[in-house]
């Protein structure tokens, strides 16, 4: 009891302190609201308020992480000053803390335990989690809906006076609320394509341009400027590949579209159970007081470990799927790489390479397919730390459940305090002393004035408590659960990295497609090499994406060579047919000719690419959905049908024997 009321008031501070913070934010709001000679005054004010926040985000131990992780992201696609990407930082801030304070009050009443005290946080993570990425692809989707304004433009001006660099300065002159965060883009790209070392801005730039269309268009309009444009049929070559990147621009916007329509909700349901396990718990035991029993017994603790697993896992697969393109924020060197490093960790992972190496060929393999971005030595060392946190996990809920089953039986439920501290009393002298039926029954002859009636019954229930808590003990096959699963947890990498590549084979056709549309535009440059066509295959690219890079870097040894060892990496018919026209447009033909049926078959690529579309994300959806609402139909099954089924059955066991006995 003491423990939880610790843990209460330990919330209670947390909802205090997030109540401040909220009222400061309300105040914050009605000083943008005074008008006249104040304004500079209140706006100066604003300001502070926002520094003197980011200030103490960023000295507090969980904020401040949570900070720099909104501002690198916000830093990836926008081009604002420090002060302005603060202060949005500032302000999602403020908003994920009052969200949290609602979650806050509504968790705070199911706490019980340490156990739904970590299930809390791990919500609380979640709900956060959410909101970032929902904020993240809102700001996303806004830049893409400029840049596709931004091309209109473009095509516009350049209409007027053939001139790339000039017609994306005129779309920087009218610069409103709408398109504000595009002309910063706008502006950069114009320094860019006007400085004196055009290539090394152009790289540079790359490193901070917020998505592939961005990357493209530069590379697109140094090209044009570079080489100068042609027309095709008396259509000019840079306007045809700009409505190209206009087209990829709309269909991106309706894939996301669908995506976060499908999967809006899904995260949240997948997480629900967690805030009905003690209200179906609540519930049940009001109506029928016999289930406290199973609730408050080994069965509901294993239960709603299963419920915690399977909501992590849901959630962890549903973003898999939903986000297999998210932006990934750069890190100097993570924890777990730095372990890693560690002399005797690196000794002990070289060893477990050495001792099966064709395996860690066949996971380097898989690790690459599946776009894993950190080094085979920390999925080594992710594979130990998980089989022995497994282990050990097991060998605590197995030492858990015989302290609550012990409990269970020191202190049952439904049962009067006087005949509980009664048989407490007597309990605890059994386990001291080694008494027999006989003995103890004596004893407790001595001790209590009672008739023979009531002391056979009294001295037989005793005994079956002691002799039923003398079995809870250490089982071997505990130590045998919790090795299987410590071997469960070290291959659960394995079985992630499976899910993702399947999840990235489903968009395998959807970039082959877009790496037509790339080839389509720059395939009527003349002096455009197969080199730099597969270097901005590789901007697109996801899934492709390491491949490309290896033969590139071979390619100095040899462009043919290095195409055909690109043909054996990936062996994917539709994109071995792009390999083989780029080594023919290598050998002896101009690109031109070797893609010329990429012309002639567009038509049917972008009918097919809309059909597997619909496809693939119907049956993301229906995939989404079937995982979402497993940990809820798991819950219900199994927390509230299951305990109603079993009181039953003992029930109608018990008046069978009842009958029988007087039969």
């Amino acid at each position: 009891m003491d423990d939880i009321l610790i843990i209460k008031i330990m919330f209670s501070c947390i909802v205090i302190s997030l109540l401040i913070m909220l009222v400061a934010y309300i105040k914050l709001n009605k000083l943008r609201k005074i008008n006249g000679m104040r304004n500079k005054r209140n706006l100066n004010r604003n300001l502070r308020f926002f520094e003197k926040s980011y200030k103490i985000f960023s000295k507090t131990f969980l904020l401040k992480k949570y900070l720099f992780t909104i501002e690198k992201n916000i830093r990836l696609i926008e081009l604002s000053d420090r002060n302005s990407i603060n202060r949005k930082s500032v302000k999602f801030i403020y908003i994920s803390l009052i969200t949290s304070l609602f979650f806050i009050i509504v968790l705070v009443k199911n706490i019980e335990s340490l156990y739904f005290l970590l299930l809390s946080i791990i919500v609380l993570y979640i709900i956060n989690n959410q909101l970032l990425d929902f904020y993240i692809n809102r700001i996303e989707n806004s830049l893409l809906t400029q840049f596709e304004s931004f091309l209109s433009e473009v095509k516009h001006y350049y209409h007027e006076h053939k001139m790339i660099d000039e017609a994306i300065y005129d779309t920087t002159v009218n610069v409103n609320k709408n398109n504000f965060e595009m002309s910063l883009h706008a502006k950069r790209m114009y320094e860019i394509l006007t400085s004196e070392d055009v290539e090394n801005e152009i790289d540079k730039y790359y490193d901070i341009a917020p998505n592939r269309f961005f990357k493209n268009f530069i590379a697109l309009a140094n090209l044009v400027q570079k080489f100068g444009d042609r027309e095709i049929d008396n259509k000019s070559i840079f306007l045809t590949n700009v409505n190209y990147l206009k087209q990829e621009i709309k269909y991106e916007l309706l894939r996301k579209e669908k995506l976060d329509h499908l999967f809006k909700s899904l995260a949240l349901i997948s997480v629900s159970p967690i805030f009905f396990i003690k209200p179906l718990e609540k519930w049940a035991t009001v109506n029928l007081p016999e289930l406290g029993y199973y609730y408050k017994g080994a069965y509901g603790f294993i239960v709603q470990i299963l419920v915690f697993i399977l909501v992590i896992g849901s959630y962890i697969f549903i973003n898999k799927m939903k986000t297999q393109k998210k932006i990934t924020v750069y890190r100097e060197k993570t924890i777990v790489g730095k372990i890693v490093e560690k002399r005797k960790i690196k000794r002990m992972i070289n060893y477990l390479i050495s001792k099966r190496y064709s395996k860690y060929l066949r996971y380097k393999k898989r690790l690459k397919k599946a776009g894993f971005n950190k080094s085979i030595e920390e999925f080594y060392f992710q594979r130990l730390i998980l089989g022995f946190l497994l282990f050990v996990l097991t060998l605590f809920i197995f030492l858990n459940i015989n302290m609550i089953n012990k409990q269970q039986i020191m202190l049952p439920t439904g049962i009067d305090r006087e005949v509980v501290e009664f048989d407490s009393k007597y309990l605890k002298k059994l386990n001291f002393e080694n008494f027999s039926y006989l003995e103890f029954r004596e004893y407790l002859s001595k001790n209590e004035q009672l008739s023979k009636k009531n002391l056979n019954i009294i001295s037989n229930r005793i005994y079956d408590k002691y002799i039923k808590y003398q079995k809870i003990y250490f089982e071997w096959w505990y130590l045998v659960i919790a090795i299987i699963n410590s071997i469960i947890g070290y291959n659960s990498p394995i079985i992630l990295i499976e899910f993702k590549k399947r999840v990235m084979k489903m968009n395998i056709e959807d970039e082959v497609i877009q790496m037509h549309t790339i080839i389509l535009m720059l395939m009527y440059f003349e002096r455009i090499s197969v080199e730099e066509v597969l270097k901005w295959m590789e901007q697109f690219a996801v899934i492709f994406k390491q491949s490309i890079g290896q033969c590139l870097n071979e390619m100095d040894s040899g462009d043919i060579e290095a195409l055909e060892k690109l043909k054996q990496d990936e062996l994917f018919p539709p994109f071995v047919k792009i390999v083989d026209n780029l080594i023919n447009a290598s050998e002896r033909i101009p690109l031109s000719l070797a893609f010329d049926e990429l012309i002639l078959e567009r038509k049917y690529f972008q009918d097919k690419r809309k059909q597997d579309t619909e496809m693939l994300i119907e049956k993301k959806g229906a995939l989404g959905k079937f995982i979402a609402f497993l940990p809820m139909a798991f819950t219900i099954f199994f927390y509230l049908l299951v305990p109603f089924l079993l009181l039953s059955f003992n029930q109608l066991q018990n008046f069978s024997d009842q009958i029988n006995s007087v039969l």
